[in-house]
C-alpha cells in the first residue's frame, strides 16, 4: 500500500478500524461513566464521615453544623458553624486545601467564638513520607492552638526544617481558616 495515496479499495479496511475503536471508546466512556455513578455516593458518605470525625475531635460536644459559602480565598472549601445538641455554637470550622509540595493537604481547622484555632485536624495529605508528612504530627499541630490571625514563623510557630513547603501549607491554611471564619461570622 502506498502511504501517499489511498485507493478505494482501502476504504472498506479503514472505515472498519475506525468504527471498531469508535465501538471500543464508547463501551469504556460508558464503562467509566457508570462506575462514576455507582462511586461518587461511596466517596461523598466517606468524605462526610471524615468531617463528622474530623469535627467530633475537634469539639468533643459536636452535634450539628451549618455551611457557608466563602468565594475570597481559593484554599478554603467550605466554613462552617458547629454546634452542641442544645443548640449552643461551639465554635466554627473551615475546610481548607492549601498547597504543600506535592498536593494539597486538606485540613479542618477547628476556630474558637474569639476566634483562636483550637484544633487541626489533617484529613487528607499526600506529601513526601518521612519529610513532608511530618506537619501531619499532633506534636506539630498542636503549636498552633490559641493562635490567632497574628500567625506567623516565629510568632508561635515554627517551620518544620526539610519540610518548609509542607509548613508554609498548613500555616497558609490556619490564616485561611481565620479570616474566613472572621469574615462571615465576626458580626454575630
Amino acid at each position: 500500500m502506498n502511504i501517499n495515496k489511498i485507493s478505494s479499495s482501502d476504504m472498506p479496511g479503514i472505515l472498519k478500524t475506525a468504527l471498531v475503536l469508535l465501538a471500543v471508546c464508547t463501551i469504556c466512556a460508558s464503562l467509566l461513566a457508570a462506575a462514576y455513578v455507582v462511586t461518587a455516593p461511596i466517596i461523598a458518605a466517606n468524605s462526610e464521615v471524615e468531617v463528622k470525625s474530623a469535627l467530633s475531635g475537634i469539639f468533643p460536644d459536636y452535634s450539628s453544623r451549618t455551611e457557608a459559602k466563602y468565594e475570597a480565598d481559593k484554599d478554603v472549601d467550605r466554613v462552617m458553624t458547629v454546634y452542641d445538641a442544645g443548640g449552643s455554637v461551639l465554635g466554627y470550622a473551615a475546610e481548607v486545601s492549601p498547597s504543600g509540595f506535592a498536593n494539597d493537604i486538606t485540613m479542618i481547622i477547628g476556630i474558637s467564638t474569639d476566634f483562636k484555632v483550637i484544633k487541626i485536624a489533617i484529613i487528607s495529605i499526600s506529601e513526601t513520607a518521612g519529610i513532608g508528612s511530618r506537619v501531619n504530627n499532633e506534636s506539630y499541630l498542636s503549636t498552633y492552638a490559641g493562635a490567632g490571625s497574628d500567625v506567623n514563623f516565629g510568632n508561635g510557630v515554627d517551620a518544620i526544617s526539610g519540610a518548609t513547603y509542607s509548613s508554609r501549607g498548613v500555616l497558609r491554611g490556619v490564616k485561611a481558616a481565620i479570616t474566613a471564619c472572621e469574615a462571615l461570622y465576626k458580626e454575630e
